[in-house]
């Protein structure tokens, strides 16, 4: 004897949507018809601490939109001199204006050292000189790891400055 079975999608049912907590109903509450919590509003006080203080450490540079995980390059040594590019990179990538700077308007340079490898490729980046210290390290050193060099014969050290202006 052959039993006939349809199908029947599952949907989501109201209980499935409503909060985790304390002011959550029971599937039970829910498939009678109880009535579903109201959450509440924030009170004006509340809002009055909270909102001055997120716009603090939004301005002030403490909660950034910027990667935590990926620092600046590091300072060079101090013996280290700020040296010229002898070469012309073949693939040469334009650094992107950092947020803050461009809200600030401020304008500024990083001179950095670096080691052109034999495939062409820059490692070994180090700042040797920045005005003003630490704002455009990071994006110059994201744009100067994506150079490209013609092929050298033996590895060499080199470096570049990058000028950022508000235009």
């Amino acid at each position: 004897m052959r039993q006939n079975h349809t199908f029947r999608p599952r949907f989501p049912s109201r209980a499935d949507s409503l909060p985790l907590g304390p002011e959550a109903l029971s599937r039970s509450e829910v498939s009678s018809g109880g009535a579903r919590p109201q959450r509440r509003q924030p009170s004006r006080r509340e809002w009055a601490t909270w909102l001055p203080l997120t716009l603090v450490a939004l301005l002030t540079g403490c909660a950034t939109l910027e990667d935590p995980r990926d620092p600046p390059p590091p300072l060079c040594a101090a013996d280290e001199p700020a040296l010229n590019s002898v070469q012309d990179p073949a693939v040469r990538v334009a650094a992107r204006y950092p947020r803050v700077a461009l809200r600030t308007g401020k304008t500024g340079f990083v001179c950095m050292n670096f080691t052109v490898q034999q495939a062409g490729e820059v490692s070994e980046i180090c700042v040797a000189d920045a005005m003003p210290e630490r704002l455009f390290d990071r994006a110059a050193g994201e744009a100067l790891a994506q150079w490209r060099f013609d092929a050298p014969e033996r590895p060499f050290r080199s470096g570049t400055c990058m000028m950022f202006d508000v235009r």
